[in-house]
């Protein structure tokens, strides 16, 4: 998400610094023979072109899902746990009843604990529940909870 709006920046300057020189070039700030030049003619084009293109990467980038991503805090008291990522799932609820549910994208997180990736259809005002299971066949799951809730307790079931 930050590259995004970094991007959308920079390409927001360069439409900003652009438009600010054409206009000087067509009042004739820079003199009379740049505002009878082809540059005062044709930057208007590209000042259109370049706002044409700003709106759409904003509707471009808009409509892309945003990956969430939640770390499993596992009990101290548990060395390892060795998931079954064939078995483990998520519920997605709304209103108290369970709208969808499907396998659970989960992979070893970077400080060497577990992270999952919730589906991108998963919106902020529903909640999720995940259930794992371990090679062993142990159970564990998590309180249900909000998309935007970043760690996970996870509590054996």
């Amino acid at each position: 998400m930050k590259e995004r709006i970094i991007l959308l920046t920079a390409f927001l300057a360069v439409t900003v610094l652009t438009a600010v020189v054409v206009l000087f070039a067509n009042i004739g700030f820079f003199g009379e023979a740049v505002r009878t030049s082809d540059f005062s003619k044709w930057g208007i084009g590209a000042v259109l072109a370049e706002v044409v293109g700003a709106t759409i990467a904003v509707f471009k980038f808009s409509f892309i899902p945003i990956q969430i991503k939640v770390n499993l805090d596992f009990p101290d008291s548990v060395p390892d746990v060795n998931l079954d990522l064939d078995k483990c799932e998520y519920e997605i609820r709304e209103g108290g009843n369970v709208s969808s549910s499907g396998k659970l994208a989960i992979a070893e997180g970077e400080a060497g604990g577990w992270q999952c990736t919730l589906p991108p259809t998963v919106t902020s005002n529903q909640i999720v529940k995940l259930n794992l299971v371990e090679m062993n066949g142990k159970k564990w799951e998590t309180n249900p909870f909000y998309p935007y809730v970043k760690t996970q307790q996870v509590k054996m079931k």
